[in-house]
């Protein structure tokens, strides 16, 4: 067993607290932290990179409801989810080899999660708009669910 074992899952309470703060933390230190985590848990350093500079780029999209419109907003929504995807362990091994099919959702899912929250901000008085902020949380959540598809310390045979 890892001695990082299920410590990943703490990623996404520290990505959605840490999203609302000044950008440059949303910017750089979310997806470089992600990147490392990965890492830790033995997700090949190319994908680990490729990840990290990827989500620099997508937390980096302009987003805002006064400036922007839905379907762009969408758009930035759905990169969210897509950044992930460079840590998935698509078909996984073992007695039965299968497809994660689950993982294509993760762009709509972040694409309705951000406009909808975008939406409630520009809409409403009493929406703070850091709560909005919130959906980086749901990144995180992405992130350690990719994580832990990968669990190399566990045996996949059947005991």
């Amino acid at each position: 067993m890892s001695p990082l074992h299920k410590v990943y899952w703490l990623y996404p309470i520290c990505s959605a607290l840490l999203g609302g703060l000044v950008g440059w933390i949303r910017f750089y230190a979310l997806p470089i932290s992600g990147g490392l985590l990965a890492l830790g848990y033995g997700i090949t350093r190319r994908r680990c990179v490729s990840y990290a500079v990827a989500t620099t780029m997508a937390f980096s999209m302009p987003y805002a409801p006064d400036q922007q419109s839905r379907i762009v907003m969408a758009s930035v929504g759905a990169t969210y989810g897509m950044t992930p995807w460079l840590l998935v362990r698509w078909v996984t091994t073992g007695l039965k080899p299968r497809f994660r099919w689950q993982a294509l959702l993760w762009p709509v899912l972040t694409a309705a999660t951000l406009t909808g929250l975008l939406w409630c901000s520009s809409m409403s008085d009493w929406w703070i708009r850091s709560w909005t902020e919130v959906v980086f949380g749901l990144h995180g959540f992405l992130v350690a669910t990719a994580i832990d598809g990968h669990k190399p310390w566990k045996s996949h045979a059947r005991s």
